[in-house]
């Protein structure tokens, strides 16, 4: 076992313990790949998605947690976040949106949503956020 693989730097034999796998839906690229390198900057793993049906396509079941955005052609993230729900999942997941509506917040809220981030997004929010999700 190298000393990168150990999870304490310079230390051998020492298990490391794998970051949180954290879905990234977003069907713009540049907004995904930007938000994916936030995630990963905080120490966190990521899986990439450019879409809700291609999230569940996967059904990716190592996801610690799902950040998706709002406004997607096809399914919504609400829409995601109500078959997560109906599927009996309680994976945490936060919702991303340049439109909060006081409607949007209402809807997130019903389905259990660690939180509601507006676009462009704070990283210390988003930091905040996923220690509450991953808790």
């Amino acid at each position: 076992m190298s000393p990168r693989s150990s999870g304490f730097p310079g230390r051998r034999g020492v298990p490391s313990v794998p970051a949180p796998i954290l879905a990234v839906i977003d069907d713009d690229p540049l907004v995904r790949g930007a938000i994916s390198s936030l995630v990963r900057s905080l120490g966190y793993g990521i899986a990439p998605f450019d879409s809700a049906e291609a999230f569940l396509e996967a059904a990716p079941t190592e996801v610690a947690c799902i950040l998706t955005d709002l406004q997607m052609p096809g399914l919504s993230g609400l829409d995601l976040c109500r078959l997560v729900r109906e599927e009996g999942s309680q994976v945490p997941m936060i919702l991303m949106t340049a439109y909060a509506t006081p409607q949007t917040w209402e809807r997130a809220a019903a389905y259990g949503l660690v939180a509601l981030l507006e676009k462009p997004l704070d990283p210390d929010r988003l930091a905040a956020s996923l220690v509450t999700a991953l808790r």
